[in-house]
């Protein structure tokens, strides 16, 4: 925040071409971009490398679902229509009524989980 602070204060109180912030505008960008390329490199370094994909997880969750499209669709039918989800989903043909009951238990949805 401080370089930005810098830049800003320098470019807003230098004349025209005769700006007299000018090497405290490019080291302060200098900085900033040092400040940015350090982070990322640590980042890559301590967070990303060596992770991998839980397939077995993504495989699960992928089949177990109905996905956004068809929760949407659901939803606004049944929103138009006046009825519940249920009601739509077994219209749309995405559930039926067993797999509803078993994806959809408002107990588990008040608050995060696995």
């Amino acid at each position: 925040m401080g370089n930005h602070v810098a830049i800003t204060v320098g470019g807003s109180n230098g004349h025209f071409e005769l700006n007299v912030y000018k090497p405290l505008i490019a080291s302060a960008l200098l900085c900033s971009l040092r400040l940015l390329g350090d982070a990322s490199a640590s980042f890559e370094k301590n967070c990303v490398r060596g992770i991998e994909a839980n397939r077995e997880r993504i495989s699960k969750l992928l089949h177990e679902k109905i996905g956004y499209d068809n929760a949407a669709a659901v939803a606004e039918k049944g929103h138009k229509e006046g009825t519940t989800l249920k009601e739509a989903a077994l219209k749309l043909n995405v559930l039926t009524s067993d797999e509803f009951d078993k994806l959809v238990v408002p107990e588990k949805m008040i608050s995060p989980s696995d």
